[in-house]
């Protein structure tokens, strides 16, 4: 059998230094495959869409973070295009317009993808207002700069609700952009 002088002086196999050269290039794959995996988690991930996010969240207990300061606390009980619906511990169920969330406590790790929904589930925003405003019941309107408005939405636009707000002005009509809107609270 061949021998080689070893690092210290001493002999040593061709044999043991090739299963040597042969772990070090193992380690070496492994490693570089490592490498490729976490980048690919890494750009899988950049692809997920916060709209994605909310979209897990259904039937999970949740803190919610709103523009202009309101905490919500409760369960998603439904999600859709740009809202989720939060039923709170004492029965109130809010519409939350996902473009008004600060921040989400207790999402869990996973994603829905939009191909996955149902149609319910993509219903958006103004479907569901549209849907509030038929019911011509009284409302609660959270606004992202913090002030309340009570009253009864009347009509739905492509980016707005119309709403008779109390105290009722004299004439004219109420209107807010969905972009003031944080989440909407029907009275019942």
């Amino acid at each position: 059998m061949a021998r080689t002088a070893g690092p210290g002086g001493g002999e040593r196999s061709i044999l043991a230094l090739l299963d040597d050269l042969e772990q070090q290039a193992q380690g070496a794959a492994l490693l570089e495959r490592d490498l490729e995996v976490e980048d690919r988690a890494r750009a899988e991930f950049a692809r997920v869409s916060f709209g994605s996010r909310v979209h897990a969240l259904d039937g999970r207990w949740v803190r919610l973070r709103l523009l202009g300061g309101l905490h919500l606390e409760g369960a998603v009980l439904r999600t859709g295009d740009g809202w989720l619906l939060l039923g709170e511990q004492t029965g109130r169920e809010w519409v939350v317009r996902s473009g008004a969330l600060a921040a989400v406590h207790g999402a869990p790790a996973r994603a829905v993808a939009e191909e996955a929904l149902g149609v319910v589930r993509r219903l958006s925003l103004t479907s569901v207002l549209r849907g509030l405003a038929a019911e011509d019941g009284e409302c609660l309107l959270h606004l992202v700069d913090g002030a309340r408005l009570e009253g009864a939405l009347r009509r739905v636009g492509a980016d707005f609700v119309e709403a008779r707000l109390l105290p009722q002005p004299a004439d004219g009509h109420d209107l807010v952009p969905f972009t003031a809107l944080a989440a909407v609270q029907q009275r019942r």
